[in-house]
């Protein structure tokens, strides 16, 4: 669900369920809940910045961090 990307701040990010995995550039990876798993891919994909949109999302919390 999520295209292939370039990102100067995003190594990969994976939907897995409501759940995604990001991991950053220099390997510190996060898990998130998300409501709304297509309204986040889509809004992900046609982001012009990958990091940019992330951080947005993570500021607003749309994603929410899974705690272990």
């Amino acid at each position: 669900m999520i295209n292939a990307f370039n990102s100067s701040a995003l190594e990969s990010v994976a939907l897995d369920g409501d759940r995604v995995t990001v991991t950053f550039n220099g390997g510190r990876a996060y898990t998130y809940t998300v409501a709304d798993v297509q309204r986040f891919a889509l809004g992900f994909n046609t982001a012009e910045s990958k990091g940019k949109f992330m951080n947005q999302q993570i500021r607003n919390e749309t994603l929410q961090t899974v705690t272990v």
